[in-house]
């Protein structure tokens, strides 16, 4: 062995006697033995630089750095990085889509994707929602009032005040307006091409190039996609079908609905009008709240499932008897046949016979501002006719026609116990009588709220179409 090579074994064996003399190991468990700093220093820098830390025994303590939150040791040749002081752990939501290296923050858009209602476009005119295969409208968007609002991509818009009426209008907001001094309410529409472009957003600036709130990475996008295509299997038999959605004022809404396409994965087209009939939703019509077009082949001709969710306008008429058709039986169950030959005659001449056709009945309601009598009245006085007669006249019909049917007096859990959970108004009488319309004393609990009302009908729909 030579001079050198040896001279390094005993460098080497010095150096091993000395790391594992006992007063090494005691130095360096007495050094974190406290677990709370000695002292605290703003910088490492005054740390290294103060005389007691720099002692025999004031390196057998830690320090903490303010500078930087971490607990330092001295490691026999320096001070060392322990580790963070008082590290807690993350509670459950703490970590928000800008702390994380997967979401990308572009800007905010107001636009909620998962309340556009395709194939539905907004009359900037009266603010009726009407249907047209090339828009998508959005839904209700709360607003501020006397406030600047700019978009990309728009083509219609209309304000609203807190009771849902109509304010004003225009055909565009890619140049920025100012909403009205009692504005509650906006709703837009677009072209159905630019349902992933549809901006828009408080301010004056043209916000082109700016996407709803957070994105996600393409990259885990992607592998979110791939796990979704695994899973294809799982999915219901209405993933990816086509419904159309034929109503009055609670479908016009547009919001029960999305609930097939959030819990079934269905593409929701609507065809609505407030204050229109069973006739006049397959026959069309023209009223204060805007125009329907007639229900054509077309409309059913790629639809997979027609639901029809009407009747209330039609309150007050004869319930009728099987076999009554209209317009020689003036009836519910006359309106309600002739819905449903219509629809079928229809369907016969797109082809689309295997479409399947679900009936929705009203729910039991309360009283609102033309209609004094609530789900339990009768109506007229006198006749026997009640919101729940209609319903089950309704059911009669659908199962006189092979047809699945919601009884939603009798299953939707909307009664009067729950009216001030899921109506429109969670009271019923306003005694100064400023509600407008025949019974001004009546406040609206034939409407649903959208924050509770309209939703939870819209799952339990979904649930009972799961069945269909």
């Amino acid at each position: 062995m030579d001079i050198i090579a040896h001279s390094k074994i005993n460098r080497l064996n010095e150096s091993l006697n000395d790391k594992t003399n006992y007063s090494y190991v005691d130095t360096k468990v007495a050094s974190v033995a406290s677990g709370s700093p000695k002292a605290t220093f703003a910088t490492l820098a005054t740390l290294q630089a103060d005389a007691t830390a720099n002692t025999v025994d004031g390196k057998k303590s830690i320090y903490l750095v303010t500078a930087d939150g971490k607990w330092y040791y001295w490691n026999g040749s320096a001070w060392t990085i322990g580790g963070t002081y008082q590290a807690t752990e993350l509670s459950d939501g703490a970590v928000t889509p800008v702390k994380t290296s997967f979401f990308v923050l572009n800007a905010i858009n107001i636009l909620d994707p998962t309340k556009f209602v395709a194939g539905t476009s907004v009359n900037s005119t009266n603010g009726a929602v009407v249907n047209d295969a090339n828009y998508c409208a959005s839904g209700w968007r709360t607003i501020s009032p006397s406030t600047s609002y700019c978009g990309y991509k728009t083509k219609f818009y209309a304000f609203f005040d807190a009771a849902f009426a109509y304010i004003s209008g225009g055909t565009t907001l890619d140049t920025f307006v100012t909403s009205p001094p009692n504005a509650k309410y906006l709703r837009v529409a677009f072209l159905t091409a630019d349902t992933n472009k549809a901006i828009l957003v408080q301010g004056t600036s043209s916000p082109e190039k700016i996407y709803y709130k957070f994105q996600i990475d393409t990259e885990v996008n992607e592998s979110i996609i791939k796990m979704q295509s695994d899973i294809t299997g799982l999915k219901g038999k209405w993933y990816g079908k086509n419904v159309l959605c034929i109503g009055d004022s609670l479908t016009a809404a547009g919001i029960w609905q999305q609930k097939l396409n959030t819990m079934l994965g269905m593409t929701v087209t609507t065809h609505a009008l407030g204050g229109a009939g069973l006739i006049e939703m397959v026959d069309g019509g023209t009223n204060s709240n805007g125009t329907l077009a007639p229900l054509t082949s077309s409309d059913v001709a790629n639809k997979d499932l027609i639901i029809v969710y009407g009747g209330y306008n039609n309150r007050g008429i004869a319930d009728g008897i099987i076999g009554d058709i209209y317009p020689t039986n003036n009836t519910i169950a006359g309106l309600l046949q002739y819905v449903i030959n219509k629809i079928y005659n229809l369907l016969t001449t797109a082809g689309n016979l295997k479409c399947k056709i679900a009936i929705v009945t009203p729910h039991c309601a309360g009283k609102y501002q033309f209609i004094n009598a609530d789900g339990y009245t009768e109506y007229a006085t006198g006749t026997g006719r009640t919101m729940k007669t209609l319903a089950k006249i309704m059911e009669q019909v659908s199962n006189h026609n092979s047809l699945c049917c919601y009884n939603a007096w009798e299953k939707s859990g909307i009664n009067k116990f729950t009216w001030n959970i899921y109506s429109a108004s969670p009271s019923a009488y306003d005694a100064s009588g400023s509600q407008g319309g025949t019974y001004p004393n009546n406040y609206d609990q034939l409407h649903l709220n959208s924050s509770v009302g309209y939703p939870y009908l819209g799952e339990r729909i979904a649930a009972f179409i799961e069945t269909v």
